[in-house]
């Protein structure tokens, strides 16, 4: 009762490194320097207690003599006291339990635990085992953030619910699981959508095996697949982009064959016949044709040269100081005489003076363009051409009064599609570094009306 080492045994010797049981007896268990004063103090007041402690045997300063003054033990000690007839407290019985293999064990299973949730976090693959009958059991953390749901939610409100799978998927789910009960299914792979918090999809492949064809014994192995179906659906969208620009450029190819030919066609054929004629006015007739074709050509070539930097990622903007209302009058004057018999080209009324700081030659080229296709449809009326300014920006026009474009050819027309004009796409291509916009309003029989905005900044 005082503290005082009475007995111990054969085991307790072992435990505690003592060879000679004389070596021991008597020590007093207040003076022991490894135990707490939480269980020094519970043993004066009598109170039994069950205390996990390390017993460090580097800490016994003398404390008694042991073959060991090295290590560690993980040391479960259960205390109580022990009284006599009159209710008086005579001794105290301490057992002992060496746990050191145990907590090895445990520490291990939790280091592995740590290092598979490591992995399952980095790899994004998650781990459960339950029972396919009551549908409880245990899962990684990473398996829970898989299938859409909070870490420690019981699997018993997750198994055969499956509340954020797409409906499709959750049908599958809950058939496979009346199947493992009814034994006659073994294994799922599948790939399932997995609805977020923010309520867009992830794509997540569940893997599930019943061990022994027992349904009580269920693994599931599931992990995140969301990259892999992007990556997936960006190689597919690839592949279809370049089947389609191989198309294109097959298409392109034969295209400009005939765009190419035609000209020279004409130039070829009616060179020769200027040396077969004596006739100045038909000399000149065929002079005539065959410049026109020579111009045509020319501007095939640089429309195509223009495609080609374009690609190249070389089409360059040299931006300097300009005056819009100089280039309106200048392109008005050089177009006067080209556009048909009864078609006026004008100059929009009272434009204000403006100057700004562009590529004078791409803004040129693309008005050009506007202009020459405008004088192809327009056989009566005028074609105007102008700008209307502001708060940021200035719109550039050419207006007709042609034949206009039928509502199902303006969608592509308004995108600029390849198949529209190689201009038109290069067009669009110039306006957008410009950073502007550009668009057509037509209505069949009243005329067109192209345009493209600049910012003033």
């Amino acid at each position: 009762k005082d503290g005082y080492l009475i007995d111990l045994n054969k085991k307790d010797m072992d435990m505690f490194h003592i060879t000679n049981k004389d070596q021991i007896l008597g020590v007093n268990i207040f003076d022991n320097p490894v135990f707490s004063d939480e269980l020094k103090e519970k043993l004066r007041n009598h109170e039994d207690a069950d205390i996990a402690l390390r017993y460090d045997f580097s800490k016994l300063n003398g404390y008694y003599k042991s073959q060991q003054l090295q290590g560690i033990m993980d040391l479960m000690i259960k205390v109580t006291t022990l009284y006599d007839n009159n209710e008086q407290p005579i001794n105290y019985l301490l057992i002992n339990v060496d746990k050191t293999e145990s907590t090895v064990a445990y520490n291990k299973i939790q280091e592995f635990k740590s290092f598979f949730d490591l992995v399952g976090d980095y790899a994004k693959v998650g781990y459960a085992h339950f029972d396919g009958l009551s549908r409880d059991g245990y899962a990684l953390k990473s398996w829970f953030r898989n299938v859409g749901e909070k870490e420690g939610t019981p699997l018993t409100d997750i198994i055969g619910i499956h509340s954020h799978f797409h409906p499709e998927d959750r049908a599958v789910m809950i058939d496979f699981l009346d199947k493992v009960v009814k034994g006659t299914a073994s294994k799922l792979c599948r790939d399932v959508r997995i609805r977020r918090e923010d309520g867009h999809y992830t794509w997540t492949r569940i893997n599930v095996l019943v061990r022994s064809y027992r349904p009580q014994d269920n693994i599931c192995i599931n992990f995140d697949i969301t990259e892999l179906k992007e990556t997936e659906l960006k190689l597919i969208d690839a592949k279809e982009k370049a089947e389609e620009s191989d198309r294109l450029k097959s298409a392109f190819l034969a295209n400009m064959s005939h765009e190419i030919r035609t000209p020279l066609n004409a130039i070829v054929g009616f060179s020769s016949m200027m040396q077969e004629t004596n006739d100045p006015e038909e000399r000149k007739q065929y002079a005539d044709i065959v410049e026109e074709n020579n111009r045509l050509l020319l501007q095939l070539i640089s429309d195509i040269l223009d495609l080609s930097k374009i690609e190249a990622g070389t089409f360059d903007i040299n931006p300097k100081e300009m005056e819009a209302r100089q280039l309106c009058t200048d392109l008005v004057n050089s177009f006067q005489g080209k556009a048909k018999t009864g078609v006026e080209i004008l100059l929009a009324p009272d434009l204000p003076e403006l100057y700004l700081v562009s590529d004078k030659n791409r803004l040129n080229q693309v008005l050009i363009n506007f202009i020459t296709n405008a004088i192809k449809f327009t056989f009566q009326g005028n074609i105007t051409i102008g700008y209307e300014v502001r708060e940021k920006e200035v719109k550039f026009y050419v207006k007709d009064t042609g034949t206009g474009i039928e509502p199902e050819m303006q969608k592509d027309v308004n995108s600029f599609i390849p198949g529209t004009g190689l201009g038109l796409s290069i067009c669009e291509n110039i306006v957008t570094q410009l950073n502007g916009q550009i668009g057509l309003e037509s209505e069949p029989g009243k005329g067109s009306y192209f345009w493209f905005t600049h910012p003033l900044s």
